[in-house]
């Protein structure tokens, strides 16, 4: 390729496309989010996955791009289809190519998907609740000790706390055998790769919707205890974490599937740790 028609590429590169190629998310692409996610369960796979879905935009702006320059060139009367071979032709046309590959930036909308937020069911685990089958429920005990409170508080509650008074009727509620402390979050999808790859702890709001859900034989409680205080939640006492409008497993029913609940009963008051 002549160095006069490298410069005059690089300059239409420049002024007309800013060396870069920005590709924007559509609202569809959101719809099936929770099952991209699931499918592609760790950050690395997912962005990759993700930049590999937009292929098909990337190769349209490549070839809009492409049929600019060679207006651009012959317009400059750089080139001339009628004093060129059609071998020199496709040998120019792919050096072009190659050329606008490697001074052409892509920016896809990774982020656009990272901070897009997610419905998640978080069922905790604590001392060791999994190996009673989530028969025992020890949740009680942890939750009543992060309000400041002990068994014995609860057992002599006279009714007049509202914590013990939610916490009585959420247990009295419990409909089967098996059930874990459940808290329902609306989370940004970088934040729900922090807890299960980084492994973090989470903070969540005293206002947060939780309480006993059975996944695994689809049912609950109220799910309606009122903390009194933020509580937070180490990452070790994370049992599992289910993914809101993904298709159903095998005892593993979501919070949704059984309740049907409003968007608004998973909330975003959270920080990560």
């Amino acid at each position: 390729m002549k160095k006069e028609i490298e410069n005059a590429i690089l300059k239409h590169l420049e002024d007309d496309y800013d060396n870069k190629i920005e590709i924007y998310a559509d609202r569809n692409d959101f719809e099936y989010l929770e099952d991209f996610i699931k499918e592609h369960n760790t950050l690395e796979d997912f962005e990759n996955a993700l930049i590999n879905s937009y292929d098909e935009s990337y190769f349209y702006y490549l070839k809009e791009i492409e049929k600019s320059v060679m207006d651009m060139l012959e317009e400059k009367e750089l080139i001339a289809h009628d004093k060129i071979t059609l071998t020199d032709f496709d040998t120019l046309e792919e050096e072009i190519r190659e050329l606008i590959q490697e001074n052409i930036e892509v920016f896809y909308p990774v982020n656009d998907f990272l901070h897009k937020n997610i419905k998640i069911d978080l069922l905790c685990d604590f001392y060791n609740e999994a190996n009673y089958d989530f028969t025992a429920n020890f949740w009680v005990k942890w939750l009543l000790h992060s309000q400041g409170y002990t068994l014995k508080d609860f057992k002599n509650n006279d009714g007049s706390n509202k914590f013990l008074n939610s916490l009585d009727f959420e247990i009295s509620e419990i409909l089967s055998h098996m059930n874990a402390l459940t808290v329902l979050i609306d989370i940004e999808v970088i934040d729900y790769f922090k807890l299960l790859e980084d492994k973090k702890d989470i903070t969540l709001d005293k206002s947060i919707m939780l309480g006993a859900f059975d996944c695994w034989n689809g049912s609950g409680s109220h799910l309606e205890i009122d903390l009194e205080k933020d509580i937070t939640i180490k990452n070790k006492n994370i049992n599992r974490i289910i993914l809101e409008d993904t298709s159903n497993q095998k005892y593993e029913y979501s919070v949704n599937h059984v309740y049907g609940l409003i968007g608004s009963c998973w909330s975003d008051g959270y920080k990560i740790k």
